[in-house]
């Protein structure tokens, strides 16, 4: 008996079995999860195919046209992420900040270049057809209990990812997986996140560029190239100058600094409580204020801007001074996540500062330069060259003196650069210390030790003699005082303004309270073993 052909139009409007639509449902579900990026892993890319399933399950229960607008809404969602993907890449806090800055006559310059290749007809063709064939595929469950069983299921399954992730469900910035774990979801929390840490960094930035009163600093007139480096993690009894006297440690710095500061304490033993009161004024209580900051300052006097890190750009730790980098006029961080993903050691920045110098060379304006090193922060276990400790030290002590070592020739090939403009200044200091836990052997933020504060400042300038120690205690919350009496046609000032800095007595600890010096307790490491 022969079988009766069918028009196109039935075949279109012919019921599928289900075992047709259940795999049509699961290729889909696979291929969008594994297209996504969202889930490395096999195991993870099945969670997510498992997790999309079950939500097409549950729509395609409560109706046709439920089902039908769901339908088109996930199609047009999807069609624009992966269309994004195609383009500008991942979903990031990069592509976040430049759709939050990104001006109209750019977003149609964006549109048009994707008209050129035809591409916007290739993925509408795309998106029809998915539609298409997704409507066709609708499977109802009529069971509410097996309905209620999906939807739990939907609900537990990021539970299940957390509790075996160990994730702490408070915790945004360690892994959003456990928000959703199908594309969808994963989707709109990573760019709820994203956009969340962009605007953060936006409002703090608004607040940093509003503007202060620098009528104090009027007589400041920058040389024609400051570089001002932060440094990260250093004790100062690690460098030279400041009695490290097992061998050359720091020969670059030790051969080259006009001014040594032997007693310099930071104002707290962590990066941003520390950093909020070095690069700002600070009001009665030791507290930034944020718009009295230096990037301002420089800007103020007609400056030209620049930050170059090898820090983070994202996180707890890293977003308010990313938010204060924002504001120069250019900006580069060689790590686009937080400190954590920095691979490269900062030798990497010296490329990127040398031909921001040879801008300076052809620009009347002054240029500051504001470099994030890496520095000694932990782990330690970095690769440093060839270089070993000609003594044997304990433990991670070696690999401190490594990375000390590393940050010496740092600085030495940086002012290499430097000392070739004729008006300089340059500006090196640690953000904090590191006290050094023997039972553990590792190097520890603390606020019970005088090295968690105790840190290396030196100052080179053109305009001064080299190698003048100065004993007197100071803080570095004097920063921005120093770099102005050092950016002033008077060239006798800093001297009178050392004499009227007044010395610190107090430190700010781990719960932002204030703790007198004589309560810190003393750091004592056994630098070289006799064995």
């Amino acid at each position: 008996m022969p079988v009766p052909a069918l028009s196109l139009p039935a075949l279109l409007r012919r019921e599928l079995p289900n075992w047709a639509k259940v795999l049509v449902l699961l290729l889909f579900s696979w291929v969008v999860t594994d297209r996504s990026g969202f889930h490395p892993d096999i195991p993870g890319r099945i969670l997510g195919t498992v997790a999309l399933l079950l939500l097409l399950l549950l729509v395609g229960s409560m109706g046709r046209r439920i089902w039908s607008v769901v339908l088109f809404l996930l199609v047009l969602l999807l069609a624009a992420f992966f269309l994004t993907l195609y383009l500008y890449g991942p979903l990031s806090y990069d592509l976040a900040l430049a759709l939050r800055y990104t001006s109209v006559d750019e977003s149609m310059g964006y549109v048009l270049d994707l008209f050129k290749p035809g591409m916007v007809l290739l993925w509408l063709c795309c998106a029809i057809a998915c539609y298409v064939v997704l409507l066709r595929s609708r499977i109802a469950i009529a069971n509410r209990w097996a309905m209620g069983g999906v939807a739990l299921a939907l609900i537990a399954l990021p539970a299940v990812r957390a509790w075996r992730a160990d994730v702490n469900w408070s915790n945004w910035y360690k892994d959003k997986s456990f928000i959703f774990s199908s594309v969808p979801g994963k989707i709109a929390a990573t760019l709820l996140h994203q956009f969340s840490v962009v605007n953060e960094l936006a409002d703090h930035s608004e607040r940093y560029r509003s503007g202060h009163d620098w009528s104090a600093f009027e007589d400041m007139g920058p040389a024609r190239l400051n570089v001002i480096v932060i440094g990260e993690s250093g004790r100062a009894d690690f460098y030279d100058p400041n009695g490290f006297g097992l061998f050359p440690l720091t020969p670059n710095i030790d051969s080259t600094y006009s001014f040594n500061f032997t007693d310099c304490l930071a104002p707290a033993s962590t990066t941003i409580s520390s950093l909020m009161r070095v690069l700002f004024l600070t009001d009665e209580a030791g507290n930034g204020i944020p718009e009295a900051n230096l990037i301002s300052l420089f800007k103020a006097r007609g400056a030209r801007t620049f930050w170059i890190s090898n820090q983070g750009k994202l996180g707890l730790n890293d977003s308010p001074i990313a938010s204060l980098a924002l504001t120069c006029d250019s900006v580069l961080f060689l790590n686009k996540h937080t400190y954590h993903s920095a691979h490269a050691g900062d030798q990497a920045m010296l490329p990127w500062i040398k031909g921001v110098i040879g801008l300076a060379k052809d620009d009347p304006r002054p240029t500051v330069i504001f470099i994030h090193m890496l520095g000694q922060h932990p782990p330690l276990d970095r690769t440093y060259g060839d270089w070993d400790p000609p003594v044997k030290a304990e433990g991670m002590v070696g690999q401190f003196m490594r990375s000390t070592r590393d940050t010496d020739l740092f600085l030495g090939a940086l002012y290499t650069m430097v000392r070739r403009c004729p008006d300089h200044r340059m500006f090196y200091f640690s953000d904090h210390g590191l006290a050094y836990d023997h039972k553990g052997d590792h190097f520890i933020h603390s606020d019970r030790y005088r090295a968690n504060f105790h840190v290396p400042f030196m100052i080179w300038s053109d305009a001064r003699p080299r190698g003048r120690a100065i004993t007197r205690p100071l803080s570095l919350m004097d920063l921005p005082r120093i770099v102005h009496a050092l950016n002033v046609p008077d060239t006798s000032a800093f001297t009178p303004l050392l004499r009227k800095l007044v010395p610190p007595t107090t430190v700010f600890d781990s719960n932002n309270g204030r703790r007198a010096l004589e309560k810190l307790g003393t750091d004592r490491i056994n630098l070289a073993n006799e064995d």
